[in-house]
């Protein structure tokens, strides 16, 4: 790879690491869907899921760009997930909740409790994907 590659690498790498900190990723891994949450983490989601589809945020180093699109459409995925089950509180539209409001059926919680595991696991998905991305790109240039 030439030297301009990987400066510009380095650089996204840094741009990205701004604006998805591994703390938002941490807060996946430690999030309990089925407890209310504050709705500014999941806005960092969505807007990564918005601004880095554009071909200036592609890699040049097609190992970390393979990297990079696993972890995008496993955010995507997430992304899709959260703004399907999730809603604000009612009493607090600063949080969002995931299970039903009102009085709802045995069948209907049974589903619900089926979305929020799914949840889960896409949760787990972006972590395990975020974390090989960044371990790579980490082991390519350092900290960056």
């Amino acid at each position: 790879p030439n030297p301009g590659s990987r400066m510009r690498d380095t650089k996204l790498f840094g741009r990205f690491r701004k604006f998805l900190p591994v703390e938002s990723i941490q807060w996946l891994k430690q999030q309990d869907f089925h407890i209310p949450f504050s709705k500014d983490i999941p806005t960092q989601f969505y807007n990564y899921v918005e601004d880095w589809q554009s071909v200036d945020k592609e890699f040049l180093d097609q190992t970390i760009e393979e990297l990079h699109k696993g972890f995008y459409e496993d955010m995507r995925s997430l992304v899709s997930a959260l703004n399907r089950l999730t809603r604000p509180l009612e009493n607090n539209p600063a949080l969002l909740t995931t299970r039903l409001i009102g009085e709802e059926s045995g069948d209907a919680l049974l589903a619900n409790e089926k979305e929020i595991e799914g949840l889960h696991r896409l949760a787990d998905k972006v972590v395990e994907s975020y974390e090989g991305f960044y371990r790579a790109c980490r082991e390519r240039w350092g900290e960056g």
